[in-house]
């Protein structure tokens, strides 16, 4: 599993037992799981044998996340973080979305365009996921960790 899905995975666990303030929910979150089934062998597998299952499981997220006209941040989770190879992505739609799930699936299940591979098996990322998430237009990004205080004295 990526290292985002998992620390997501921590930090539902970890709220769902109450060791966060219930004010600071988690966003909503759908994940998008490569076919298990692809070979490790080398070889690549064509778009045409992985695409319907990767489609259904596109759809299944779009409408997970309540079927909206809203833009939602398609987040790659690789296995081994691959900055300028395996890109998060917004998507306003269904048809947009579905399409961009569709072409991160298309780069992860591909030749890595390292040299040399990171991998044996020399594909890019078979293993890793997709994260669905809302988009947030937000113009900085921080973490607060538990038990500390705003700028307003909040804890």
């Amino acid at each position: 599993m990526s290292q985002k899905a998992n620390e997501y995975d921590k930090y539902i666990t970890a709220f769902n037992a109450f060791a966060f303030d219930k004010k600071w929910k988690p966003l909503t979150t759908h994940r998008i799981t490569m076919p298990t089934w692809i070979p490790k062998d080398g070889t690549v597998t064509p778009r045409e044998k992985w695409e319907p299952e990767m489609r259904q499981k596109a759809e299944v997220a779009f409408n997970a996340m309540g079927n909206t006209n809203d833009t939602l941040f398609i987040r790659a989770a690789p296995i081994q973080p691959r900055p300028g190879v395996v890109e998060s992505i917004p998507a306003t739609g269904k048809e947009e979305f579905v399409n961009t799930v569709l072409g991160l699936a298309d780069t992860m299940l591909g030749p890595d365009p390292a040299s040399p591979p990171i991998y044996e098996h020399g594909l890019c990322e078979p293993d890793g996921c997709m994260m669905v998430q809302k988009f947030i237009d937000a113009t900085a990004s921080a973490v607060m960790g538990g038990g500390y205080h705003d700028a307003e004295g909040n804890v």
